[in-house]
C-alpha cells in the first residue's frame, strides 16, 4: 500500500520475500510465485490511500499493516503459496461444526404468520412480503413456543468464511442482547446449510413502506430518535467486534406496523463471513429501489 508506485512496491515486497526465503531456508520459492504487477491492485486495499511511507522498505514491515491484512510478502504469491490463509478455507458440504442439529429442534415453516394476516392493507402487505423475501426470512414455529421466530439460512459451500470465522461469529451474534437490535436466537445446522433463528420482527418494511410508498417523511423529533437508536445499535455491535456491512432502510426493522420504536437492525455480522453478493430469490428488477442488500460495502 502507500503512496509509492506500484511498481516499487512489488520489487520491495520480491527482495523481502527472499530475504525471508534466505533466513528461514525455504525451498521452491522464485520469483515465479510472485503475482504480476497488473494484479497487484487486488492484493492492498490500502493501495494509493494508506499513506505508509516506503523508505524503509515494504508496508508490510507496518505493524498495523500487518495486524488488518497479514504480512503482505506472503500475500502477494499465488494461490499454492496462501493455501494457509483464511480466505481459501472455506466451508463444504457435509462439514459439521458441532451446532444443534436442524431436524431435532422441532421448528416448523409457517405459510402466513399473524403478523402478515393482521396488516389489511395491501400495501403493507406488500412491503412485509418483499422484506422477508430480501433477506431470506420465514416464518418458523416451534411447538411450545408462544411465539413465533423467523429464520435465514446459508448453504454451507457459498459461505464465505472459513470454519474458524463461523464459529467465531456465531459466538459473538448470540452474545449480542440491545434493545435496538434484531436477536439471534439459535444456530443450527444439517449437512448442507445453517439456520439463524431470530426473534421475530412483526413490522419489517414498516419504515420503507411509509417513506418510499407513502411519501410520508419523519418529524425531526422521530428522525433524531431513529438516528440515535441506530447508533445504539451499531455501538453495542461494534464494542462486541461486529459490524454491519450492507446497510440500508430495510434493514431498518419494527416490532408492529403500528410504530417504528423501538426499532430494531437487521443483520449484524453477517455480511462477509456467512453471506455475500445479492440474493438470487428476487427479482432483478426490484434491486434499484431497495439498495444493495446481501452485498458487503467495499
Amino acid at each position: 500500500g502507500g503512496l509509492a508506485p506500484t511498481g516499487e512496491l512489488v520489487d520491495a515486497l520480491r527482495s523481502a520475500k527472499k530475504q525471508r526465503a534466505q533466513e528461514t531456508q525455504v525451498a521452491g520459492v522464485n520469483d515465479q510465485d510472485i503475482i504480476p504487477v497488473s494484479a497487484y491492485s487486488s492484493i492492498c486495499p490500502l493501495e494509493y490511500c494508506c499513506g505508509i511511507s516506503m523508505n524503509g522498505g515494504p508496508c508490510s514491515e507496518n505493524k498495523m499493516a500487518q495486524a488488518a491484512f497479514g504480512n503482505l510478502a506472503d500475500l502477494a504469491t499465488l494461490d499454492n503459496r496462501r493455501k494457509d490463509h483464511v480466505i481459501d478455507q472455506h466451508i463444504t458440504i457435509g462439514t459439521m461444526l458441532g451446532l444443534p442439529p436442524y431436524d431435532e429442534q422441532g421448528y416448523e415453516l409457517v405459510v402466513e404468520p399473524r403478523a402478515l394476516r393482521s396488516l389489511h392493507n395491501d400495501d403493507e402487505r406488500e412491503h412485509f412480503v418483499i422484506a422477508g423475501q430480501t433477506f431470506g426470512l420465514q416464518y418458523v414455529h416451534k411447538q411450545g413456543d408462544e411465539a413465533n421466530r423467523v429464520m435465514v439460512s446459508y448453504r454451507k459451500n457459498e459461505v464465505p468464511g472459513s470454519e474458524m470465522e463461523v464459529k467465531e461469529r456465531i459466538k459473538k451474534l448470540l452474545a449480542i442482547d440491545h434493545i435496538n437490535v434484531a436477536k439471534l436466537l439459535q444456530v443450527c445446522e444439517d449437512d448442507e446449510e445453517f439456520y439463524l433463528i431470530y426473534e421475530a420482527q412483526d413490522g419489517m418494511g414498516y419504515l420503507p413502506c411509509q417513506v418510499l410508498s407513502r411519501g410520508v417523511t419523519l418529524t425531526a423529533s422521530e428522525g433524531a430518535k431513529l438516528i440515535q437508536q441506530m447508533a445504539a445499535a451499531a455501538a453495542a455491535c461494534h464494542r462486541a467486534g461486529i459490524y454491519h456491512l450492507d446497510w440500508s432502510i430495510w434493514n431498518v426493522m419494527s416490532m408492529t406496523y403500528g410504530s417504528l420504536f423501538p426499532m430494531k437492525v437487521f443483520g449484524f455480522g453477517l455480511a462477509g463471513c456467512l453471506h455475500s453478493g445479492k440474493s438470487s430469490n428476487v427479482h432483478e428488477g426490484m434491486w434499484e429501489a431497495r439498495g444493495a442488500f446481501f452485498y458487503m460495502s467495499p
